[in-house]
């Protein structure tokens, strides 16, 4: 929807219930991409979307049930991902960050397709990454690109499987793991020689899912910001975890440990053990802020493999905290910018693609969906 029309869409609650409804039915449209083309396609609509939401302004903000917080900040956010062509975790994992907090503006990168970030990258506050087990992915440049991301006073959060080193022992297992004969898919260059990552690269073990149950375990610190709102977390039927162990480097810390149930045979109790990291931060990066977080977590959920973590839990909140937590919090130019960068004065309303369920089922049942669609024309 062109910017031109928000001035028809006015300034009511309508109107902005009406433009959260139009957030839902792009949101499915990302859901239903197969293909980098139509996820191109998809991403200019909702750019288009974010326009006729900014041109709301701040006076709306209350009526779309936003904090001053989420209006006034917004964290720019590349997801950089390596995945099998077909593969639509990449897709899911744009609309589980964009529903878990409006206030992300989530750019996908392709580094199978387009290589690493150039200087587009500078223009992000934050940076998630993962592959799908791909040796095709470049991981020694990635690791100089995103170094020198942290330099700069931005954040990265890195996923799986960025933290694993011996995918080649996993290729009779998992026949799609295109890897080398050295296996090493962690990110490397400085990032690895310089120690900016929170986690010592370890293995994965073929044989995820023998565990009985891979639920949220023991937090060191319960009120971290990364686990605020996070109740409850399934690794999903096949865990795909780094299991090797994963251990915490000498100059981070750990925030969250995932509790596995484990079972020798059928007619034993499982045992629990919260011996596996989840999540672990570097104590001190540049400028003196925390500005790296590991996940030992796959991105994409249930909803794009039935075998990845549960959908039905906190994995998206998980990943958007951590994203949020990482984002820079002095920089001076760290204004309400549109998707482009631009700057504006009035703040943005936020009605990417999440947020006030009940209002927008509320608007789909008096039909504001062909309302809006009518006055666009």
């Amino acid at each position: 929807m062109p910017t031109r029309h928000a001035a028809r869409l006015g300034r009511s609650p309508r109107r902005g219930l009406e433009l959260l409804d139009l957030g839902d039915d792009i949101l499915q449209r990302v859901l239903a991409a197969h293909t980098l083309a139509e996820l191109v396609r998809v991403e200019r609509v909702c750019t288009a979307f974010r326009r006729a939401c900014w041109a709301l302004g701040a006076a709306d903000a209350p009526l779309l049930g936003l904090s001053p917080k989420e209006v006034l900040v917004r964290t720019r956010v590349l997801v950089c991902f390596a995945d099998v062509r077909g593969d639509r975790g990449a897709v899911d994992v744009l609309a589980k960050l964009s529903s878990a907090d409006p206030s992300l503006v989530v750019r996908l990168h392709d580094m199978l397709a387009r290589g690493v970030p150039g200087a587009e990258l500078d223009s992000f506050d934050a940076v998630l990454v993962f592959h799908n087990a791909l040796d095709l992915w470049p991981h020694e440049a990635m690791g100089d690109r995103l170094a020198a991301f942290v330099d700069l006073g931005r954040g990265v959060v890195t996923a799986l499987f960025s933290s694993v080193d011996n995918t080649a022992e996993l290729t009779p297992h998992w026949p799609y793991a295109l890897v080398d004969s050295a296996g090493d898919l962690a990110l490397g260059g400085r990032w690895r020689r310089e120690g900016y990552s929170p986690v010592v690269p370890g293995r994965q073990d073929e044989r995820v899912g023998l565990a009985h149950a891979v639920t949220l375990g023991h937090a060191p610190v319960a009120d971290h910001p990364v686990l605020r709102g996070v109740r409850s977390l399934s690794a999903g039927r096949e865990a795909y975890l780094c299991t090797g162990p994963l251990s915490v480097s000498s100059r981070a810390q750990p925030i969250a440990f995932w509790r596995v149930f484990t079972a020798l045979t059928d007619s034993e109790e499982p045992e629990a053990s919260d011996s596996l990291v989840l999540a672990a931060e570097t104590e001190r990066c540049a400028h003196g802020e925390r500005m790296v977080v590991a996940l030992n977590l796959y991105p994409p959920s249930s909803d794009a493999h039935f075998a990845l973590w549960d959908a039905s839990t906190d994995g998206a909140r998980l990943m958007a905290n951590a994203l949020r937590y990482v984002a820079p919090r002095t920089r001076p130019d760290r204004r309400p910018c549109d998707s482009d960068g631009a700057r504006d004065a009035r703040a943005p309303a936020i009605a990417a693609l999440a947020g006030c369920a009940h209002e927008r089922a509320q608007a789909r049942r008096q039909g504001s969906w062909r309302l809006l669609r009518h006055s666009a024309h």
